[in-house]
């Protein structure tokens, strides 16, 4: 990696953009920007990158993230970024819980280890499961340039980039992908494979950033291991 050359990026989750009355939710995202602005003319270093983990809608709403477009458009340009150097996963909040069937809520059930996980992934009847966030993946493959070959039975994505000469892979896990209960604390499974295949697709970078959005606690305790320590081997 060069020496003294710095990748600066903002990371922000949770945002439950909503529809509606927007007035609460207008305060708090003008002070952001407003902030943001601020701190660039002030001096502070470049943004290179901007990270949103998760929750970018309230409820998977098609509206909402009508809502969010027009609020990242603001973040970029605050930013001075083009809208490619804005990468985001989904969360819990980005599930549309309409489309989910009493037969999946049963089929979460069953995938209680790594080897039925892995044959999940591994074939078709992942997009079962992703189908609820339908609604997300249209909203990011219409708005973000990387998100174009996102598919449902895809549930990662793996982006290699330079920045000033630093070459910085992302891998982009889903953590939502079997979300839906009140109570995921302990229920969530991000996959080994799903993080092997991400990391398989990286190119030798002197940085390598992973996002998810739900923490590691919040994972099944054979997934939380096994994702665990492949991230602390070869993650930054």
């Amino acid at each position: 990696m060069p020496e003294n050359q710095n990748v600066t990026w903002l990371h922000l989750s949770d945002l439950h953009l909503r529809d509606g009355d927007q007035y609460d939710q207008s305060v708090v995202l003008t002070s952001l920007i407003a902030d943001i602005e601020s701190q660039m003319g002030n001096g502070a270093n470049p943004i290179d990158l901007i990270y949103i983990t998760g929750d970018l809608a309230y409820s998977g709403k098609s509206q909402e993230y009508e809502v969010a477009a027009k609020f990242l458009q603001k973040l970029a340009l605050a930013c001075n970024l083009p809208l490619g150097r804005i990468f985001c996963v989904p969360g819990n909040h980005d599930v549309d819980r309409s489309r989910i069937t009493p037969f999946l809520k049963k089929a979460v059930e069953t995938l209680s280890n790594r080897e039925m996980v892995s044959n999940v992934i591994g074939n078709k009847e992942v997009e079962l499961f992703n189908e609820k966030l339908h609604n997300y993946y249209a909203f990011v493959k219409s708005f973000f340039p990387w998100a174009k070959s996102l598919t449902k039975t895809k549930l990662f994505f793996t982006e290699n980039i330079s920045i000033k000469g630093v070459q910085l892979s992302l891998i982009g896990l889903n953590s939502a992908w079997l979300s839906g209960s009140n109570d995921d604390n302990g229920k969530l499974i991000i996959g080994e494979r799903q993080v092997r295949e991400a990391l398989s697709e990286t190119d030798n970078p002197d940085i390598l950033v992973s996002l998810f959005h739900h923490p590691i606690s919040y994972l099944a305790d054979f997934d939380a291991s096994d994702v665990q320590n492949i991230l602390n081997r070869r993650c930054d």
